[in-house]
């Protein structure tokens, strides 16, 4: 159960505010002018601290503040009192003496007014910083700013109601009737697919990676076959429960948000894409030659033939596209982009990069070659690539498998 300290500042005694303002911790002069500019406006309700704990020592110094007696002095004006001569003359109206009023400074033993301790909520975080780029986090008027906070603000945070109060007087007992205009709406709950435990594990492991090859930042996303995203890591990543911390950058989330070149991580499904297409067998005596220059790409010296599956082990740019050749830009084209590459997928729409995939059309010969080891025409991110390769967590190609 939290607390938040919700002050009256046109009730709060002068003489109590430098005890107050040892209670808050506060200097006497910054307490004394914000009271003051809540005053001139008439405002009645200042919430100087929130989510207090009952732990918290503040609660203490308040019950024996409240339990406080001090003198407590306030200026009244007082009329005068006419003599007995001008009261008959102002009877008779024979003469009219104006009351005249005196300044008196009166002062007695009084408590502290216009301090109330209320209930108050707070958003805690239990898995802390490992899920704070994905869930994001609420501002201090518990609204939801990025992440599935910020994307499903409206869901979670539900919706006020609204109440017609009608005065009738054209009955024999005026009363009030009220009238429901629009229900309360409670805030939805969201589900996600992510398992805790994966989600701390990569994230640690994220996070040592980091760490040991001084990188500015790492991302992970893990799949279930089936497509459930089952953990999503970003690091640097802050602590959401801590409210002294803030930075933008460690609430990033580059799996979605981030746009990179897959490079030979997209060999396979090129190799993947001939086999569909019957133009290679992917068999041991199937034999690519990887001794002549294709384009741009030279010949390493180290093979002069290799087999598929050679060439998906040593990840070889030339084996790749000595194959690709054998494929139509419209081919690729359409593949990749059933595969996923080019567009969202609608996890988080507001932040998500939808990567870029240039239409076919547009390809030069160097475009189309470059694109089987993943360079060129397209970026992607992460969560892009991660669905991609469900195509092989699902066993849909004996063949492309049997490669390893």
């Amino acid at each position: 159960m939290l607390k938040r300290l919700n002050l009256d500042p046109t009730l709060i005694q002068v003489e109590f505010i430098p005890k107050l303002a040892h209670v808050l911790d506060m200097k006497v002069q910054t307490l004394s002018k914000l009271l003051a500019s809540k005053r001139k406006i008439g405002s009645r309700y200042l919430i100087i601290k929130k989510n207090i704990t009952l732990t918290n020592p503040i609660i203490n110094k308040l019950k024996q503040l409240k339990l406080m007696r001090i003198s407590v002095c306030t200026h009244k004006n007082i009329a005068n009192k006419l003599s007995f001569i001008e009261r008959t003359l102002n009877t008779l109206n024979l003469q009219k003496t104006k009351t005249t009023y005196t300044l008196v400074r009166q002062c007695k033993k009084a408590r502290i007014a216009g301090v109330a301790l209320q209930q108050d909520t707070k958003r805690y975080y239990p898995k802390s910083a490992s899920l704070a780029p994905l869930l994001g986090r609420v501002n201090a008027n518990k609204k939801g700013t990025s992440g599935i906070e910020g994307e499903f603000e409206n869901s979670l945070a539900g919706h006020n109601g609204q109440t017609l109060t009608n005065f009738k007087v054209n009955t024999d007992e005026a009363y009030f009737n009220s009238k429901t205009i629009t229900q309360r709406q409670q805030g939805q709950n969201i589900v996600l697919t992510i398992d805790a435990d994966i989600q701390y594990h990569a994230y640690e492991a994220i996070k040592k990676s980091v760490q040991k090859h001084e990188a500015d930042s790492g991302s992970a996303i893990i799949l279930a076959p089936n497509g459930e995203v089952l953990a999503m890591v970003n690091y640097p990543a802050d602590n959401p429960n801590d409210n002294s911390i803030y930075n933008a950058e460690h609430y990033r989330n580059r799996v979605l948000s981030d746009k990179v070149e897959p490079g030979s991580t997209m060999k396979p499904f090129t190799m993947l894409l001939a086999l569909d297409k019957n133009q290679i067998t992917a068999t041991e005596d199937e034999l690519i030659d990887v001794s002549k220059r294709i384009g741009h790409i030279k010949p390493d010296g180290k093979y002069k033939k290799m087999t598929i599956k050679k060439i998906l082990q040593k990840s070889h740019n030339l084996g790749t596209v000595n194959v690709s050749e054998r494929l139509k830009p419209e081919t690729m084209y359409n593949t990749w982009h059933k595969l996923g590459f080019g567009h969202q997928l609608g996890l988080i729409p507001s932040i998500e990069s939808s990567g870029s995939l240039r239409h076919f059309s547009s390809w030069a010969l160097s475009d189309k070659r470059t694109l089987s080891f993943s360079h060129g025409p397209m970026e992607t991110n992460l969560a892009q690539l991660a669905r991609a390769y469900l195509v092989f967590a699902n066993g849909r190609c004996d063949a492309a498998i049997k490669t390893g």
